[in-house]
């Protein structure tokens, strides 16, 4: 494991856009995880985190897989990509009601759960790849490893 977030270097953060309140969040344990993973991957530069309603993210999973419908979450690998700042890593967007209506039906803490959306969009950025049974099991694994360590800061 990294170093929690001691002695990144200049430039390398996350940040929190709560443009949908359903979930109630402690941030700075969530961030620490997310930096955690950065730095345990040699990623760099910055990570942005939305939590957005249900009709944002539709919006947004229609738009850019076609799928017309919510989703959990969504990554956005934008680093390098035309018109984005050099030093942007991407974006996690995380559907915070989908979270609470899981979070409930799985009988957990929501917050428990757009943790575990947030680690999973990260993962997807620093090269995690779910779509075969192989990648699944392995993004699986490191999923419960860097929740383990959010659940440790909390």
């Amino acid at each position: 494991m990294g170093t929690g977030g001691a002695g990144l270097p200049p430039g390398r953060k996350v940040l929190l856009a709560r443009r949908d309140r359903s979930v109630t969040l402690p941030w700075a344990p969530l961030r620490r995880a997310l930096l955690e993973i950065l730095d345990d991957h040699g990623a760099t530069g910055t990570l942005s985190v939305a939590l957005v309603g249900d009709g944002e993210m539709r919006r947004l999973h229609r738009d850019f897989s076609g799928i017309d419908e919510p989703t959990d979450v969504l990554s956005f690998p934008l680093a390098g990509a035309p018109g984005v700042r050099d030093g942007v890593l991407g974006e996690v967007v995380i559907s915070a009601e989908t979270a609470l209506r899981e979070a409930t039906r799985r009988r957990l803490a929501p917050e428990r759960e757009v943790a575990l959306y947030a680690i999973h969009g990260a993962l997807h950025l620093v090269g995690y790849d779910d779509k075969r049974p192989a990648g699944r099991r392995v993004m699986r694994r490191k999923e419960r490893e860097y929740l383990a360590i959010w659940g440790a800061k909390t």
